[in-house]
Formats: C-alpha cells, structure tokens, sequence
C-alpha cells in the first residue's frame, strides 16, 4: 500500500465514523485544499509583485525614450562655445597657412608677365628697327598707337603698324586703370615712371617695367626702381 492510498483509507475512516465517537479530524483532502489556496494566493502575489516590476521598468524605459530625443534634438539646436571656439581656431591656423602662399603666388605670376612681356615688347622693337632702317617707334608722340593708325602713313606706333595687336597692359595697375597701358619716355639710369606702366628710355633705348626690377626681377615700391 502506498502513501496515497493510506491517506484515502484513513480519511474514510474519520469520515464514517458516527458522531460522539471521537473527535472529528479535519481531513487529508481539506488540509491539501487549504494548502493549495495558500499556494495560489502566494502565487498570485508574487504575479502581481513581478507585474510591478516589470510596470515600473517598462514606465522607466519609456521615460529615456522620450528624453533621449529631446537630447538629441538640443544638441542638433546648436553648438557649444568650445566647439564654436575650436572651429574659430582652425580656420585662424588655415588662414595664417593659406593668405601668404596666395599672396606670394600672385607675386610671383605678376613678376613672370612682366618678364615675358618686356622681352616680347623689346624683341618687337628690334624687329621694327630692323624693318625700318634703324629707325625706332614714336613712343614720345605715338605712344603704342591704335589700330585706326594704320591709315595714317606718317605713323610710328607699333600697335597702327601693327607690330602689336593691341597696348601691354601692366598687371600691377587695377583693372581699368588707363596707367596700366601708359607708356612714358625717359633718359639716363630711370627705369620707371609713376603714372605710366612702361617707359622707353632713350639712352639705352630698351622698354621697362615700372615697380619692376629687371635685374633681380621682383617687383618693387619705387616706380622708377
């Protein structure tokens, strides 16, 4: 015989016993039914305490999910002194690295037009004399002259003779500035006029640059050199 059977038999026992005859002993079956009730109550319980945890994890979740963003979107608002600062700085070193290169390479491209324009204008020169009898262009009443020079037979201008297809133009002198294509004659050691870009020097009969050193060729602040 078994526990199980035991307990059944016993609990008939009791049960058909006549009253009086004894006291009356609560059954197996009914002490199991009591415990049975505590077990749910307690699992009910536990049920609710674990829906509360996870109630209140599942409220806290939701909280940083909508905090999140709003943090997300304050930070996309806008940027922080430090890194204001920061982008202030770099473009400051970018500048300080970038602003004397460009300066120096415009420098040195206004050096070499002037260069490669006075050995062009000077090889015009010559071919002129050479084709003319030793003579040289008019530069002291013609200057370079102007295409509609060309009709007019006393003329003496490289551009109306049509050595040139148009006056060299000074890149140190603004856009515009009638200067720029001036040409002045001069004598002796001068190399440069202020108000005109070019000279011809009469002595040595050769065309120069003003704010042009021909010797170190660099540009300079004195317009006679």
């Amino acid at each position: 015989m078994n526990m199980a059977q035991a307990r059944r038999l016993c609990h008939f026992s009791f049960a058909s016993a006549p009253h009086g005859h004894g006291p009356s002993v609560p059954s197996v079956r009914a002490g199991e039914g009591r415990g049975t009730s505590q077990q749910r109550s307690g699992l009910t319980e536990t049920g609710q305490a674990t829906d509360l945890f996870h109630g209140d994890a599942f409220a806290r979740r939701r909280e940083n999910l909508m905090l999140t963003p709003r943090l997300h979107n304050s930070r996309r608002n806008g940027f922080s002194l430090v890194e204001i600062l920061i982008v202030v700085i770099i473009l400051g070193i970018l500048s300080a690295m970038v602003i004397p290169q460009f300066s120096s390479a415009t420098s040195e491209s206004q050096q070499r037009n002037i260069q490669a324009q006075l050995q062009s204008l000077n090889n015009t020169v010559e071919l002129y004399r050479s084709q003319r009898r030793g003579a040289f262009p008019n530069f002291a009443t013609d200057g370079w002259g102007s295409p509609s020079d060309v009709s007019d037979p006393n003329t003496r201008s490289l551009v109306g003779l049509r050595y040139l297809k148009e006056a060299p133009r000074h890149p140190r002198f603004a856009t515009g500035d009638a200067n720029a294509t001036a040409i002045q004659v001069v004598t002796g050691t001068a190399r440069g006029h202020a108000t005109a870009g070019w000279v011809w020097n009469s002595t040595d009969r050769e065309v120069y640059a003003s704010f042009f050193n021909e010797t170190s060729v660099l540009m300079t602040s004195t317009a006679t050199d």
